[in-house]
């Protein structure tokens, strides 16, 4: 992956544009997902926005794997928890 080095400053960044704005369709989420505060977010689109506030260029969902977001994430503190299946 070719992103700049985030902070978790970026990523809270992101999380409250989501919060602002809310998700994009197709930019959602299937089998897990990082949490913060107990709201849940999309782990791909969430380092997209973060790679916007630090380098001014938002990274496409085909520019990067969704197990280097969450990696990331990780990294900088956050939760990643599984999508809990309906019966």
């Amino acid at each position: 992956m070719n992103m700049p080095k985030l902070t978790r400053k970026h990523i809270l960044r992101a999380i409250r544009k989501i919060d602002a704005n809310g998700v994009p369709p197709r930019r959602g989420w299937r089998y897990y997902y990082p949490s913060f505060e107990g709201r849940s977010y999309p782990a791909k689109y969430v380092i997209s926005l973060a790679t916007r506030f630090a380098s001014g260029h938002e990274l496409l969902p085909n520019d990067f794997h969704t197990n280097e977001a969450q990696e990331c994430l990780k990294k900088l503190g956050f939760e990643i928890k599984k999508v809990k299946k309906t019966a």
